[in-house]
């Protein structure tokens, strides 16, 4: 066996243009790193969005504060199994859960005619009834 191997590396280097790659099953390196790069940066965008959903699911449910959040990316970032390993056993904070500023929104308070309390100051200031401005109102939306 080994003189055989000794023959075929003379016979190729008599001979260099008999050997051909198989491109079936060899790729040029360019190519191998032009897609290693482009792995890289999905699964940085992947990692990315995933570490997204964890951040605002915590927050929502009150197992991380707004002011944790840049320390919760970085450590995310580096070490996504340490995060959900903390996220697994901290505690929610009932106060916090959907509380936080601008998630909630207070539901407007209407009238028997469907008018927000800022609708009926608008028709008191203008001297109509809240019936009067329901019509004007529903009158407006269908044009």
């Amino acid at each position: 066996d080994k003189l055989s191997a000794e023959q075929s590396l003379a016979s190729l280097k008599a001979n260099p243009q008999s050997y051909e790659v198989d491109p079936a099953k060899y790729v040029p390196v360019g190519v191998v790193t032009e897609m290693q790069t482009q792995l890289a940066a999905l699964t940085a965008q992947v990692a990315v969005g995933g570490l997204d959903k964890v951040i605002e699911g915590a927050i929502e449910s009150g197992k991380l504060i707004p002011a944790m959040e840049s320390w919760a990316r970085d450590l995310g970032e580096k070490d996504m199994a340490a995060l959900n390993a903390y996220l697994d056993k901290a505690a929610p904070i009932a106060a916090l859960k959907n509380q936080q500023a601008g998630k909630e929104i207070p539901p407007k308070k209407e009238d028997e005619h469907g008018l927000t309390d800022e609708e009926k100051k608008a028709a008191d200031l203008t001297g109509r009834s809240h019936k009067e401005y329901a019509a004007l109102k529903a009158e407006q939306a269908n044009s």
